[in-house]
């Protein structure tokens, strides 16, 4: 099970995902990811979570959403 310090690296995009807080040490209330996305030619898949709020801040460079099908 995924833990607060735990880190993932994607070796086809370069994203790093770094755990903040998770499930176990939230009590199931959140799920927080400091993640570093480096410029690539690979985009993310487009996914939905339909249960979870998501938020972003961009801290440089820029990044384009989809809501409702729209950009």
């Amino acid at each position: 099970m995924i833990k607060p310090g735990d880190k993932i690296h994607n070796s086809m995009t370069g994203q790093t995902m770094l755990f903040i807080q998770t499930s176990s040490s939230s009590n199931g209330q959140l799920l927080e990811i400091d993640c570093v996305s480096p410029p690539t030619g690979v985009k993310e898949p487009e996914h939905i979570h339909p249960l979870q709020e998501n938020n972003f801040r961009i801290l440089s460079g820029s990044c384009t959403f989809s809501v409702n099908g729209k950009e």
